[in-house]
């Protein structure tokens, strides 16, 4: 998705996926956002994912490029028995798996929360690094490309989902902030 999405305060219900992702793969309501802003909406459901090696996966998005996420809720369940193979990424996350900016673009996660209830597991990989299985409330993984001077944002976003976990990483914002990702005013 490449546009504008202003969901003017509406809910989307009924967002049941059980997927496995196979390598290299993302998904998400909005599976892949580059330069686009998606702003004022409700999601609740319930998702079920695994994968087969490196993977991103968000109920709302999966990776966000170079945009912007607003004023989003999502509410439900999350569901995952993490990957299939060791030392292999899989992000995910109620909000936003994986947030990348490059050059001098900005990725912004801003006035989010996650109402999402998470029982989630590392599956095969047992590492705990960028090469683990990582849960956030809000974003999984947020990065930069080397040298960029473009940032990703993650700011005033609450995380109120009960947690059951048992992966390399996990965090109710983001357990993996990387290349000068910023995040301030969260709880």
């Amino acid at each position: 998705f490449t546009g504008v999405f202003d969901g003017k305060n509406h809910k989307i219900t009924g967002f049941k996926p059980t997927v496995e992702l196979a390598a290299g793969t993302t998904f998400g309501l909005f599976p892949v956002i580059k330069g686009a802003t998606i702003k004022n909406v409700t999601l609740t459901g319930e998702m079920t994912v695994s994968a087969k090696e490196t993977a991103d996966a968000g109920m709302f998005v999966g990776t966000a490029f170079n945009s912007t996420i607003q004023n989003v809720t999502v509410n439900g369940k999350l569901v995952s028995t993490g990957g299939q193979v060791d030392n292999k990424r899989f992000a995910l996350a109620a909000v936003c798996g994986f947030a990348y900016v490059s050059e001098s673009n900005a990725t912004l996660v801003e006035n989010c929360i996650s109402n999402v209830e998470v029982a989630a597991e590392s599956g095969a990989n047992t590492k705990n690094g960028a090469t683990s299985c990582m849960y956030g409330g809000i974003v999984a993984f947020a990065t930069s490309n080397s040298g960029a001077e473009g940032r990703v944002t993650i700011k005033n976003c609450v995380n109120n989902g009960d947690m059951n976990v048992t992966l390399g990483r996990c965090s109710g914002i983001c357990p993996t902030a990387n290349c000068s990702t910023i995040v301030e005013k969260c709880t």
